[in-house]
């Protein structure tokens, strides 16, 4: 599970406001996947234990294979986050398992925020990509955020008064 502290070291009296994550239909095409790999051994259970200890030990591998890709597919959803804070906004972008990309930028350099959202399916499910503009701090693109104006809302809120 992702904990804040792995990856982000807050600094003294900064509070996190809000962690986001992205929706999860971002994931619910390879959780099926790995469902399918799951399953499917089970249908061959009967020709794979005639076969003797290969064949179990095939069952084994291939529901070990499932199991895997489940959980790297969780993971790489649970670790993909955007965190708002009372000074500044960090996206955690996991790219792999071993693999990650931190951005972060001051809420007091924050210039501009816009919303897009792409086809039917941002449409049904609410969801869009977040775009977050900083002097100096380059920008921040979080796609498939559930409720984007909420967040802006939010983002607006946590701002300071300049």
């Amino acid at each position: 599970m992702f904990r804040i502290r792995d990856v982000v070291q807050l600094q003294p009296e900064e509070q996190t406001l809000l962690l986001v994550r992205r929706h999860l239909r971002t994931a619910v095409g390879s959780l099926f996947l790995a469902g399918l790999l799951i399953a499917i051994p089970f249908f061959f259970l009967f020709h794979l234990v005639r076969v003797g200890g290969f064949g179990i030990v095939i069952f084994c591998l291939l529901l070990a294979l499932g199991a895997a890709f489940a959980l790297r597919v969780f993971l790489l959803w649970d670790s993909h986050v955007f965190i708002l804070t009372n000074k500044r906004i960090i996206h955690v972008e996991q790219m792999g398992v071993w693999r990650r990309h931190v951005r972060e930028m001051p809420l007091l350099a924050l210039e501009q925020m816009s919303i897009e959202r792409r086809g039917f399916l941002d449409a049904l499910f609410r969801t869009g990509i977040l775009r977050l503009r900083a002097n100096g701090h380059g920008q921040i693109v979080f796609s498939d955020v559930s409720h984007p104006e909420r967040l802006i809302e939010k983002i607006e809120q946590a701002r300071p008064v300049r």
